[in-house]
Order: structure tokens, then sequence, then C-alpha cells
């Protein structure tokens, strides 16, 4: 067998949307068939029902291959993540190291009529993943000691699973504090206001959700926890998102208007 990097994908609240809301499912596919994942040359894509398997091909030997392929599958995540929100549809996602193999749909498949992939990254991914209760991504501590570009903080250290900040756009913008005005300047002079949108809806829905009684307990769980840890890391930034009611443009003055409204269409920054 071979030891691989592997993204193990869930899309949230799948049964739900097969059920009631179904005429989302061909776009969500959709969502998924056009991940970047799918374009590089280094990676391979199985995909069934409502979870993505990416994983590397070749192998990887040294460090620098090791931070490469921790930090493409995070951008994979990250990506299909902001590809969702205009669906308001979240991902769980887990990367881990292991043993994983796959007979892959080429002509020197050992198998004519199945695609076989199996290894105990996949098992231990699986049953790490479904037991995290919060949204976004994750990395177990065999991948952790080669994230060199996200940023990652604890969910169970004891358990040795840690959460992924895909956020990145406000990556030292809204450490600490409640004047934005530098943060303003930043995003203005680098045109940046289209991706730190993304990120400013995806707090918004998280503590929406969060809120929302009409959700079952174990579901609002999920998207508080992950809300806490952006609070955690943002406190300026979140308190006056809530003492705002997330009317964005009252806590960073910039009319974010035209750049939400493209959140989830062809013109967004990610279609």
């Amino acid at each position: 067998m071979t030891d691989r990097f592997l993204l193990y994908i869930d899309l949230l609240g799948f049964s739900e949307i097969v059920r009631s809301k179904s005429e989302l499912l061909p776009d969500l596919f959709r969502i998924l068939d056009n991940s970047n994942a799918h374009k590089h040359g280094d990676f391979r894509v199985i995909q069934f029902s409502d979870t993505l398997l990416v994983y590397n091909d070749p192998e990887v030997k040294s460090a620098h291959d090791h931070s490469y392929v921790a930090m493409y599958l995070c951008e994979f995540a990250q990506e299909i993540h902001y590809m969702l929100l205009g669906r308001d549809v979240f991902l769980r996602g887990l990367v881990t190291y292991g043993q994983f193999d796959d007979t892959g749909p080429t002509p020197n498949s050992a198998y004519k009529n199945v695609r076989a992939f199996w290894g105990n990254a996949l098992i231990k991914a699986y049953r790490a993943e479904s037991g995290i209760q919060a949204v976004g991504l994750f990395v177990d501590d065999t991948v952790r000691p080669h994230m060199d570009i996200f940023e990652t903080h604890p969910y169970d250290a004891d358990g040795g699973i840690w959460f992924v900040d895909t956020a990145t756009m406000m990556r030292g913008l809204f450490l600490e504090g409640s004047d934005f005005t530098y943060a303003k300047m930043d995003i203005t002079a680098t045109g940046n206001e289209s991706l730190l949108a993304y990120d400013l809806v995806y707090l918004k829905r998280l503590y929406e959700h969060g809120h929302d009684n009409t959700l079952p307990p174990r579901v609002r769980t999920k998207y508080l926890t992950t809300w806490e840890i952006y609070r955690r890391k943002y406190p300026g930034l979140c308190r006056a998102l809530e003492e705002h009611e997330f009317a964005f443009d009252k806590v960073i003055d910039i009319d974010w208007k035209p750049f939400i409204d493209k959140i989830g269409t062809p013109e967004g920054f990610f279609g």
C-alpha cells in the first residue's frame, strides 16, 4: 500500500436536501465537478453520493512535497466551501495521511467493472470526520506539521484534530481592536472586496444558523462551535458584527452589496 495525503469532504445536510430540496442536487454536483482538484495533474478525485475524496497521485518524499500537497488539499476544500456558500450548503472536511490505494479509472486497472479503493487513511478520515461537531475543514496530527500556509487552531487537541482557518482574507486585518480603518484601506487598495465578502457572509451564516431555533440542537451546535473559533480569533470583528446585526457596511465602511450579490453566481469570484 502507498502512503498518501487524503482529503475527505462530506456535504452537510445532504439527506435533507435529497428529501426536500432535490432541485439543488444538479447544481451541487456541478460545483463538485468544477473543483480545481480535477484539473491538477498531481491529484485524483473520487466522488460518491455526498462524499468527495481527493488524494495525491505521485508519492510524496521531501518536506517540500509534504507541505505542497497539504496546501493544495486545503485550497481545494476552501474553493468548494466558497462555491457552496451561495447555496447555503456547508461542508465538513478532514485531511489525514496514511495508507490509501485506488485502482483508479485507468486501462491498467486490476478490475474491469468496479473502482476499488481502500486503506487505513480512509477509515481514519471517516471516523474522525463523523465525530467532529462543527463545520469547516480540519486536519489531524499527521498533517498539521506540514501546514505552512493555512493556520490551525485546536479543536480536539487531545484527539489530534485541528481546525483549519480557510478565511485567509481576514488574516492580519482583524486580529484585535474595533477600528477597521486600516482594514478598509488595505482591502480597497488591493481590490479584495469580492474575496472578503465571502468570509463576511460565512461568519453571518455561522451565527444565524447557530442561533436558529428551528434547527435541531445538534445542528445548531456545529455552527456555533465554528463561530466560537472565529470569535476567539477575531473578537473585535465578531463583536462589531453582532452589535451591528451583520450590517457589514457599518463595520467596514464599504458598499458590500455589489460583491455579496455576486456570491453564488457566475459573476462571483467563485462561480
